[in-house]
């Protein structure tokens, strides 16, 4: 019943696990998970006992081989309660969707966590979390889990039920002082949601947040990739194109595409854009035919890259014949 010995207690366990995750095996013997959801039961408005126990089911979380008795216990559902609860807490939330991406990742518990994670409303919370808190560090992770349930039709649903407060707070993110880990856990979702809220992204500012990104903050190819992917997806909204090219798009596919010569992906997505870019000169116009010919002798027996190119070299042929 004393919270402090409670909160000093759990943290030693959590501490033994991250040392060595041998010392799991003892402690569910000895019914440790148990003990620990009895604290947070017991200690309901004290939140540093939440955050102590969300963080032992954290550390737990790392070794598939825990996360059965994790389940079995109702860990998920404890974590989940517990964020809630104190959703105004950044560590909380942070632990909590720590441990929760960790248990994403195991098949054989997936499904299980992202209904427990649906059917408790917790994307809400998660998403409240994302517009009040500015930690680098909170943001990774909840992109990270919302990138993970996102391919779960519900959840995505879920995601962009709230208008656009979702999509405003993952094209933010873009714009935030974050890893690149995290920035492509965030296009990762956005990839997920744009084929239902492509129009919403880009209203949010999400092609300028995009261009920016790549054009200032990385040269990673993945990270390529997955922004040329989605600015695809998002070229279908109305008034994208101005947009997209207001905001530097020609000179990042020209980047891209010279950079990236040997990645037929960046060609056919990189075409794919020049087809819904509206160029205005003649400079701009022959740096694209010189880019897409170039593509188009360098991946002769690729379909989908002749097939961009040609549609792309069409789209040039009115008004620069």
């Amino acid at each position: 019943n004393d919270a402090r010995i409670q909160i000093e207690t759990i943290t030693t366990l959590s501490e033994l696990v991250y040392t060595n995750q041998a010392f799991s095996s003892p402690m569910f013997q000895h019914g440790c998970p148990s003990l620990v959801l009895e604290a947070m039961r017991n200690h309901e408005s004290q939140l540093q006992v939440q955050h102590a126990g969300c963080g032992f089911f954290r550390a737990l979380s790392y070794n598939f081989i825990n996360h059965i008795t994790v389940n079995s216990v109702c860990g998920v559902e404890a974590v989940i309660q517990s964020m809630k609860y104190n959703s105004k807490c950044c560590e909380v939330l942070k632990d909590g969707c720590l441990f929760l991406q960790n248990m994403l990742c195991n098949p054989a518990v997936s499904a299980e966590t992202t209904n427990a994670i649906i059917s408790h409303n917790l994307v809400d919370f998660i998403i409240d979390g994302m517009v009040s808190f500015t930690e680098p560090d909170y943001l990774a992770a909840a992109c990270g889990i919302l990138a993970r349930i996102a391919v779960d039709e519900d959840a995505r649903a879920a995601i962009i039920a709230d208008d656009k407060v979702a999509i405003r707070a993952l094209v933010s993110v873009l714009s935030s002082n974050i890893d690149a880990i995290a920035c492509a856990s965030c296009l990762t979702a956005l990839n997920l949601l744009a084929d239902d809220s492509a129009t919403e992204i880009v209203q949010c500012g999400g092609i300028q947040n995009i261009i920016s990104y790549v054009t200032t903050r990385t040269d990673s190819l993945e990270m390529l990739v997955s922004a040329f992917r989605l600015l695809v997806k998002l070229s279908t909204a109305e008034g994208s194109s101005q947009i997209f090219k207001e905001a530097g798009g020609f000179d990042m596919i020209k980047a891209g595409m010279n950079k990236h010569r040997h990645v037929p992906f960046i060609k056919e997505r990189g075409c794919a854009l020049l087809r819904k870019l509206e160029i205005s000169n003649e400079d701009e116009a022959t740096a694209a035919v010189t880019m897409i010919v170039a593509a188009i002798n360098c991946d002769k027996e690729d379909d989908m890259v002749q097939f961009e190119c040609g549609h792309a070299l069409l789209q040039l042929c009115s008004p620069f014949p």
